[in-house]
């Protein structure tokens, strides 16, 4: 094996004598310096980044604990609200049910009574006697039939009919001055 040399292509050995090793080493330690300035800078935005980015990410955990509180308040004040207006709404229902039996005890008590019923019975108008139609004599009341009409004999009908239980869903709560509330079960 035969090598052939160029006399004008420098050797490796050449090469190395053209760089300078002190030179070569100054710049090296420079370049190797500015590499640690550059990471050391880029290391101190990252950490402060961070660190603000947890103190905004502790911020929002805060307000979404807050939030969550709020949420049960107003949960709560609805539910609370909520059965008032049922329990409201039943009372009412139940004074207005008893006005009505009242009311219809009154009217069954003036259609029983004999003498109140004509006198609440609007006078007719005469009415011209060809025109008028032809009408039967009113006979007296058997007595069978009177006794049905008696007010003391005549059961009385139910006061109220009795209040349905509540859903399972809610929970009854009685407070120290006798209101009733219902508050939704979870």
């Amino acid at each position: 094996m035969t090598t052939i040399i160029d006399p004008e292509v420098p050797s490796i050995g050449a090469a190395d004598a053209m760089l300078d090793s002190e030179t070569s080493t100054s710049r090296f330690i420079v370049f190797a310096g500015v590499v640690a300035v550059v990471m050391t800078l880029l290391n101190l935005a990252a950490t402060v980044y961070f660190f603000r980015s947890m103190g905004e990410l502790r911020a929002a955990e805060q307000q979404l604990e807050r939030l969550a509180d709020f949420e049960a308040r107003i949960i709560a004040k609805i539910d609370q609200l909520n059965t008032g207006v049922q329990s409201r709404f039943e009372d009412l229902d139940g004074d207005l049910q008893g006005h009505f039996n009242d009311l219809i005890d009154r009217v069954g008590k003036l259609e029983r009574t004999p003498g109140n019923a004509t006198a609440m019975a609007p006078s007719p108008e005469p009415v011209p006697t060809e025109m008028a139609p032809q009408v039967a004599p009113l006979e007296e009341t058997p007595p069978e039939l009177e006794a049905a009409t008696d007010p003391v004999a005549a059961p009385r009908p139910p006061r109220r009919a009795s209040m349905p239980s509540p859903s399972a869903a809610y929970q009854r709560l009685e407070t120290a001055e006798g209101k009733v509330y219902y508050r939704k079960v979870k």
